[in-house]
């Protein structure tokens, strides 16, 4: 009789290029849905650490037989490590931080003068170490040595979203053509930054056993640009944590004009977006890579039917499930509304199909 693992076991499996009982079903659930399930606004979840310690643990109860992505964790969107270069972040009531692009008009000569952040110092780095603290005394600790939360795994947004965000998206597009060295300059401190934050985050919860790097905008650059500015700097981050530790990079828009070298980030999973085509992931990295997508959490999943939901996933399942390394989950974060009817529709799909004894 083939042995039944648990969520936690299912996950590191799949990551770590194994073949497990079933395909894995991970909801991706972050601020936007966890303050909606809640019945808060995401003002009143973004800057409280009981309120989301809260909503992170009511949907992970609803749902005791499935591992969230990421997971219950301190959760500050991209706000985090831009503030703790200097740029200013606002709270609006009902939408994610909103993050302010301080160096747009700076200098060159500021820019270059500009060092990394100190976790535990700048920014709203010190609020998120606390809120991290704070969740792991405060939340049910089956939750934690049981699904591998918040003691052992970290987060960190990317240099490249970090260095956009910063200087401004428009402003750092140009800066790679007319100013390499200041895009360099700006890459450095972003990569600094983070792996001092992630290094703050092990001091707190310990060695990791997983960690991810969200990147999103590493995909608006040409294979040639990510190549010199985004590839060699988030490969410092991966070789820095990555140890015994399962590595995810996160990249929800479009890279698939990336296929051909992302891979070499040196991460364990790669987590997609839905405009990619599973099919052709599958077949440029599937071999080097455990693949994490990527139902469209806007379309049948938040506006169809279950029937629907499931059929999409079972296609997924299909084309990732041979020889392991796939692992279901919304291409992006799940959409405020979005019914537990059709996350059931998801979990349901991967067991049916996922199972591997069959």
């Amino acid at each position: 009789m083939a042995t039944t693992m648990t969520p936690w076991e299912r996950f590191t499996t799949a990551a770590r290029m194994g073949i497990p009982d079933q395909v894995p079903f991970v909801p991706f659930v972050t601020g936007h849905f966890f303050a909606w399930f809640l019945g808060i606004e995401e003002g009143d979840y973004w800057d409280s650490p009981e309120n989301k310690l809260k909503a992170q643990v009511a949907f992970q109860e609803s749902w005791p037989d499935l591992m969230l992505y990421p997971g219950i964790y301190w959760d500050y969107s991209v706000a985090v490590e831009p503030s703790a270069l200097g740029a200013g972040i606002h709270f609006p009531p009902n939408a994610s931080p909103h993050v302010e692009p301080f160096l747009k008009s700076a200098s060159r000569d500021e820019i270059l003068a500009r060092e990394p952040g100190d976790p535990y110092r700048d920014g709203l780095m010190p609020r998120a170490l606390d809120t991290l603290k704070y969740m792991l005394e405060h939340c049910p600790r089956k939750w934690i040595d049981q699904y591998g939360y918040l003691a052992g795994a970290g987060a960190t947004l990317g240099p490249t979203d970090v260095a956009g965000l910063c200087r401004g998206y428009d402003r750092f597009s140009m800066d790679l053509y007319r100013d390499p060295q200041l895009a360099h300059h700006l890459m450095t401190i972003a990569t600094e930054t983070c792996i001092r934050y992630l290094h703050a985050q092990q001091e707190i919860g310990g060695p990791f056993h997983r960690f991810q790097v969200a990147d999103d905008s590493l995909a608006f650059l040409s294979p040639k640009h990510f190549s010199e500015f985004s590839l060699p700097y988030l490969q410092r981050i991966f070789a820095e944590f990555k140890g015994e530790a399962i590595g995810i990079l996160h990249c929800d828009t479009n890279s698939s004009h990336l296929l051909d070298v992302i891979a070499d980030v040196g991460m364990d999973v790669f987590n997609y977006g839905p405009e990619l085509d599973t099919a052709s992931v599958k077949q440029k990295i599937g071999e080097r890579v455990c693949l994490l997508g990527n139902l469209d959490p806007l379309g049948a999943l938040l506006n169809g039917t279950a029937d629907k939901v499931e059929a999409d996933c079972k296609r997924l399942i299909e084309i990732g499930k041979p020889d392991g390394g796939f692992i279901l989950t919304m291409g992006s974060g799940t959409a405020r509304g979005t019914s537990q009817k059709n996350i059931g529709a998801m979990r349901n799909a991967a067991l049916r199909y996922g199972r591997y004894d069959r």
